[in-house]
């Protein structure tokens, strides 16, 4: 009698972040905190499509002060949603040491991601397309001559995560509004 062997289903698991009312408000933007609002109903919308495609699921939640639930990993995959500054080079790391496959970019993808003059370098080194850039320190007195490029000119953070600090509002469309951001 031949024994059929039972194909085990590969497991992914949905790692995400939760930060307390009194983190968030504390250190993200209203906007942010939406946002990290609505990760539960994605986790679930996820979780349910998973399952339909015969995966198992596990789910792991973390937060910026405890990242213990990570020992409970054991998936074939990570499918990770946690995009905090704070936690996703420390999630990067523990990834890597595990040497489990992620969605999302390595170690090295997300310094270089969350230093835009560093970015800006890579661009200009493997010549990619990229706009003009001007580095202003804070100390800087902004003059005419320090602008990259003709308007509009967008104003960014060099050292924030992702588009954090940027909004419709880091647009100048001329000097007077360049010198009031």
């Amino acid at each position: 009698m031949k024994h059929i062997l039972k194909k085990r289903k590969k497991t992914i698991a949905i790692l995400y972040h939760y930060v307390p009312n009194e983190i968030t408000n504390k250190y993200f933007s209203k906007e942010q905190s939406l946002v990290d609002n609505q990760t539960d109903e994605i986790v679930h919308y996820m979780r349910k499509l998973f399952l339909h495609e015969g995966y198992k699921v596990q789910i792991i939640k973390v937060s910026p002060d405890d990242l213990s639930q990570l020992k409970r990993l054991k998936a074939n995959f990570v499918f990770n949603l946690v995009d905090s500054k704070a936690m996703e080079i420390q999630i990067a790391k523990i990834l890597k040491r595990l040497h489990i496959p992620h969605s999302g970019t390595d170690l090295d993808g997300i310094k270089a991601s969350n230093n835009k003059i560093k970015s800006k370098k890579l661009f200009e080194k493997f010549q990619l397309p990229t706009p003009q850039y001007t580095i202003i320190k804070l100390h800087d007195r902004l003059t005419k001559s320090m602008l990259p490029s003709k308007y509009p000119v967008i104003v960014k953070p060099a050292f924030e995560h992702c588009s954090i600090g940027i909004t419709n509002a880091s647009i100048a469309q001329n000097w007077k509004q360049l010198r009031q951001l």
